[in-house]
């Protein structure tokens, strides 16, 4: 794009009323959350997932799905939860975990430790919700001290609600309208 034309599209938008603009904000994130394809986790995923569990902050706060081996048998073939991967050009970038319970859909992510603080996570997130029939509630356990995976959820809708699985979570709820998009 030319610099006069950046400028009238810039100057264009500026004039747009402030939920126009919102509109036009959250219709470009739709189109970001969309480069990515969604297929089903495998025990071939073991090969790219195993480095991701070398980093630190991921086998701190996904520890419990170790030994990765053997969680992802279980993650690849029970009927009991969704497990997909996130890909861009063929490349792993983020894995949604959704467990269906009574209460609604249990939903846990991780992306690629090097693409932290880059928004792969709210995109992956979104796209993931997308896939997802708008009927359903989610809702996710986040350590307090998850700075990032909080402002994650939230800029995707979810709200903090009074109750938590455990103590030492705090608990993120989504109920989609039907009518809209994830945030």
């Amino acid at each position: 794009m030319l610099p006069e034309q950046f400028e009238h599209l810039k100057s264009a938008i500026m004039k747009l009323s402030k939920e126009d603009r919102h509109a036009f904000g959250a219709y470009l994130d739709d189109l970001q959350c969309r480069k990515f394809d969604y297929r089903r986790l495998t025990t071939a995923d073991l090969g790219w997932l195993e480095p991701w569990f070398n980093d630190e902050t991921l086998r701190a706060r996904l520890g419990g799905v170790l030994p990765l081996k053997t969680w992802l048998e279980f993650a690849s073939t029970t009927d009991t939860q969704t497990n997909r991967v996130a890909t861009k050009n063929g490349v792993p970038v983020g894995v949604v975990i959704g467990e269906p319970l009574e209460t609604g859909t249990s939903i846990a992510l991780f992306v690629d430790p090097s693409a932290r603080g880059q928004g792969v996570g709210r995109e992956v997130l979104r796209g993931a919700l997308l896939e997802h029939p708008t009927s359903q509630r989610f809702f996710a356990d986040i350590e307090p001290d998850n700075a990032a995976a909080i402002a994650c959820f939230q800029h995707c809708g979810f709200t903090k609600s009074e109750k938590a699985a455990e103590p030492e979570f705090l608990r993120f709820e989504y109920t989609p309208d039907p009518t809209e998009e994830p945030a």
